[in-house]
């Protein structure tokens, strides 16, 4: 039932409903100015402890493309201006991701497209049938992120110096996979190797 995308519990309550959708309403805000921005900012904080399915509330709702804008203005801030730390400015966001993309298959629909944008990736390659093949220096790299996408920011999070932003990008790029291998094959077997281990 109601704003959440169904499962009862804390959902159930006209409050948790309401402020769900205040959130939304806030991602949904322009960032004209710094205040505004700061607003939805605080709004991914509260996102951070969303019931899981209100991931379905969020895809539907537009709530994944507007976090995706933020994930932007973030990794700006952290990867091209210089003006923020990986940790403080990227885990919040990345970990609302993630939470969308595990709470229902719409939601890790709309993060999957977002990151990884079927009509801009290069086909699959063939699932590696042995170690060695899976270890093979095509695959050491990603399938197809060319720079300044946001798959291929994601993937440099992945081995970067900051522990939490990493972690939480590597969580977020592998639950939107369907398995090991397909996360091996998007971000690059070298890449992931330290999450699969």
């Amino acid at each position: 039932g109601g704003g959440g995308g169904g499962g009862g519990g804390a959902n159930d309550d006209p409050a948790v409903r309401q402020l769900g959708a205040l959130l939304v309403t806030l991602l949904h805000m322009p960032s004209t100015d710094e205040r505004l921005y700061s607003v939805k900012l605080h709004a991914v904080n509260l996102l951070m402890f969303m019931p899981p399915e209100f991931s379905a509330f969020l895809a539907l709702n537009g709530g994944v493309d507007r976090l995706v804008a933020v994930l932007r203005v973030q990794l700006a801030q952290v990867l091209v201006e210089g003006t923020a730390k990986a940790d403080a400015a990227l885990a919040p966001v990345l970990q609302v991701l993630h939470l969308t993309a595990k709470g229902s298959p719409a939601g890790k629909a709309a993060v999957r497209e977002a990151v990884f944008p079927a009509a801009e990736m290069a086909p699959a390659r063939p699932r590696p049938r042995t170690a060695v093949e899976r270890q093979s220096r095509d695959r050491m790299r990603p399938r197809d992120a060319p720079p300044h996408t946001l798959r291929a920011d994601l993937i440099g999070l992945m081995t970067g110096f900051q522990e939490v932003s990493r972690r939480y990008a590597n969580e977020l790029l592998y639950s939107l996979c369907a398995d090991g291998d397909e996360f091996a094959d998007l971000t690059g077997f070298g890449n992931a190797v330290q999450h699969l281990r």
